[in-house]
């Protein structure tokens, strides 16, 4: 993870200075824009961008492919999944309760 007053990575001088910069991405006549950080400040003039930032960047941008193309986004997939699991465990739970209930009444008989 890239920090500012870090030394430049490539050069090796300098200290990298953390800037915010405007990015607009535009997909089928829809438009984004994203507030990216950029690190730069080497004496080689590279600028860099966090890995861990850009996968998130990325994870914006594919959630705003698929809502653009009417689809569900990463978020909405797992909050449906999420509900399913609840769901299916509530009816393994209720057939259990009947299999237990059947036990009990051929235990009686």
């Amino acid at each position: 993870m890239l920090k500012a007053g870090e030394k430049c990575p490539v050069c090796g001088e300098g200290v990298l200075e953390s800037r915010r910069i405007r990015e607009e991405f535009e997909y089928k006549g829809h438009k984004l824009g994203l507030d990216i950080n950029v690190y730069s400040g080497g004496l080689c003039g590279e600028e860099f961008y966090d890995d861990e930032e850009m996968k998130q960047y990325q994870k914006t941008i594919k959630d705003f492919h698929r809502s653009v193309d009417g689809l569900l986004t990463s978020d909405e997939v797992r909050e449906i999944r999420k509900a399913l699991r609840h769901y299916t465990g509530a009816l393994s739970m209720e057939g259990n309760a009947v299999k237990d209930k059947e036990k009990a009444y051929k235990d009686t008989v």
